[in-house]
């Protein structure tokens, strides 16, 4: 698995964690201490998180890191699809 993949995947798991939460991407930057670009730039899967960064939303958003890292699960469909059926794509 490629860090851009897992960057794209926590990107899209914060994303939905703080929309789910109706909380603003710059309230949420202003509680992780960051710059919203920088928060902005992790939800798009273009930048790294700091560990700091992501302890941070795993308190925020009351979950483990961990569940900032998993595979939704229709990605886990679209994988499955792609792996069995290649060429279809």
């Amino acid at each position: 698995m490629t860090s851009k993949i897992i960057l794209g995947r926590i990107g899209k798991n914060v994303r939905q964690q703080r929309i789910n939460r109706k909380i603003s991407l710059y309230k949420l930057s202003n509680l992780l201490c960051i710059a919203p670009d920088f928060l902005d730039s992790i939800e798009r899967g273009k930048r790294d998180a700091t560990c700091r960064v992501l302890f941070r939303l795993a308190e925020v958003f009351e979950c483990t890191i961990d569940r900032l890292f998993a595979e939704s699960p229709q990605a886990k469909v679209d994988n499955a699809i792609q792996r069995d059926y290649p060429y279809d794509s």
